[in-house]
């Protein structure tokens, strides 16, 4: 079925289920993935922090791929309204729990645009632009389990290329410890970084950056996601591909 096809056989409900912030370098973005996918020829994507199934759609209708999506997303809601378009689309599987280093439970902070949930908290002063949006609604217990308990059974009889996407608003660097094993098992990957923090006690950007270098990827691109009026960054998109070996 192509993209247009799939994209006219869902109900509006589900095809606009995601609130959303303007992202300034989306579409340069995924002009890029559809390219990466192409010629790392990926046929599994893995969508850890999946929100309300947003990147999904954008995965299918201009990215163009096809292929099995498996999404992670811990607010029960969210994971549920996942769950509805995974009933039009045969190759979407939802998992809904969190990732991290460990296995445990947590309690995860519900913002009001709910995007910007996260296992930390706030920073107290906020950026002045998202302060609202960041506001605390409720506290959940989540589940939280490191992808390497999970990845073989989920991956089991994957062919082709395997992409990993994570956008855990500050838990990105405890999925990847979490993950180590199955990072030999991945051909790309995409991890939202921060330059301006937005919630306590995470990772400067440039940790980010050594970590996915030392797991073996080589940066592709790196794409704006939200600025401040004054044009400072607040964070990015990059995309790294696997190192060649030797």
């Amino acid at each position: 079925m192509t993209s247009t096809g799939f994209l006219r056989r869902l109900p509006q409900a589900v095809i606009h289920n995601a609130s959303t912030i303007w992202r300034r370098d989306e579409g340069r973005l995924l002009g890029h993935l559809r390219r990466l996918f192409r010629s790392l020829n990926i046929q599994t994507a893995l969508d850890i922090g999946a929100n309300r199934g947003r990147y999904i759609e954008q995965l299918r209708t201009v990215v163009g791929f096809s292929g099995d999506i498996i999404a992670f997303e811990p607010i029960p809601e969210n994971a549920d309204l996942i769950a509805r378009q995974a009933r039009y689309d045969a190759r979407l599987k939802v998992e809904p729990l969190a990732l991290g280093a460990g296995s445990e439970t947590r309690t995860l902070n519900i913002a009001r645009h709910d995007a910007m949930s996260s296992l930390h908290a706030p920073v107290s002063d906020g950026v002045e632009r998202f302060s609202s949006l960041g506001e605390i609604q409720k506290r959940i217990e989540v589940r939280v389990e490191p992808l390497d308990t999970i990845a073989e059974r989920l991956l089991d009889g994957a062919t082709g290329g395997v992409f990993l996407k994570i956008d855990a608003q500050g838990a990105d660097l405890d999925i990847l410890a979490g993950a180590r094993k199955t990072l030999a098992r991945i051909d790309a990957l995409q991890i939202e970084i921060p330059f301006t923090p937005l919630y306590e006690n995470i990772p400067a950007a440039h940790d980010y950056f050594a970590a996915v270098d030392e797991a073996g990827f080589a940066l592709t691109g790196v794409f704006p996601v939200h600025s401040l009026e004054d044009h400072r960054i607040i964070d990015v998109d990059a995309v790294f591909r696997k190192k060649p070996a030797g």
